[in-house]
């Protein structure tokens, strides 16, 4: 039987220091001494007025601790060996002073009012858990738009538990609600974000502010982890709610769209690099990733049939 989710927020759920918050914001970086000086100043220049900087350094082995040292007493610097980003967040959540905090990933960059537009999110609702904006993609090389991400007004857990439906460096979680559901999950590598979305959702309320504030950059490094590992991540962590709404049929399908949707985002991937590895004359290399595109995303030979033998063009 199908049963429908209530978010179990107490009422007497109160937001400390209603009128302007302190607002931490953990910047984690690692390599990235090209892009990260851009990145804390785009924080710094906040028109919000009670801003708390961290930068945890994740075993950089270039010059980003002397780009990031630049900023003097403005952040705090905090240099560890390399854990991977999830446990670099956690390390700048255990240091932050705020009622309210955020994250930026040190290759992105924040509009000046971004946090303006944000806060008053939770001032008007103590039941908000996590408020994100849009964000525009850039192109590193050129600066050229690439396409825009605009954010629902209000997500359900059914709705996050299918799809992750905010970008982590447009997010400001309530320290609140970081105390309640826990902090990222470390052994969920690029996936954690999402699911500690999943978790908050089930408590809170998550809001969207429908503005660009937030400025992606899209490069070549952006993709550093293998697809083969975000697949297994995202089927995880999919499957890792089970408890929080147990024998219901709206997660049940939830759960059953979220996988099809990673594989389908899977099989973009493996066609990219089977094209790319075609243009290389690496046959061998295309067909291998052309084999694993199809193996995880069975329902691409309907949609290969629609184009190849019925010439009927996909839906857009």
């Amino acid at each position: 039987m199908t049963t429908s989710h209530q978010n179990s927020v107490e009422t007497e759920i109160e937001v400390p220091s209603l009128i302007q918050p302190l607002v931490t914001v953990v910047i984690t970086s690692y390599n990235y001494e090209r892009y990260v000086g851009e990145t804390i100043e785009s924080v710094l220049k906040q028109t919000y007025p009670r801003v708390e900087v961290i930068v945890v350094d994740d075993g950089s082995t270039d010059r980003s601790a002397e780009v990031i040292g630049k900023f003097g007493t403005k952040v705090t610097l905090i240099r560890q060996k390399n854990a991977g980003c999830a446990a670099a967040r956690n390390v700048g959540i255990r240091h932050a002073c705020g009622d309210l905090i955020a994250f930026c990933d040190s290759d992105d960059r924040w509009v000046s009012h971004k946090l303006e537009r944000q806060i008053p999110q939770f001032q008007k609702d103590p039941c908000v858990g996590l408020v994100h904006s849009g964000s525009r993609c850039f192109d590193a090389k050129d600066g050229r738009t690439l396409y825009e991400c605009w954010p629902r007004e209000n997500t359900d857990f059914h709705e996050m538990l299918e799809w992750c439906h905010f970008g982590l460096s447009s997010a400001v979680f309530s320290r609140q609600a970081l105390d309640r559901v826990g902090i990222f999950d470390e052994t969920l590598c690029g996936t954690d974000d999402w699911d500690l979305g999943i978790r908050i959702a089930f408590h809170y309320r998550v809001v969207g502010v429908r503005e660009l504030l937030l400025e992606y950059r899209m490069h070549e490094s952006n993709a550093t982890l293998k697809a083969d590992s975000i697949l297994k991540n995202s089927l995880r962590l999919v499957n890792k709610p089970r408890e929080l709404h147990a024998h219901c049929g709206l997660c049940i399908r939830a759960r059953r769209l979220a996988a099809r949707h990673v594989r389908r985002g899977y099989y973009g991937v493996a066609v990219g690099r089977a094209r790319e590895a075609m243009a290389k004359g690496m046959l061998a290399e295309s067909l291998k990733w052309r084999a694993r595109s199809l193996w995880n995303y069975p329902w691409a030979m309907k949609e290969i049939v629609r184009r190849r033998v019925f010439r009927i063009p996909t839906a857009s």
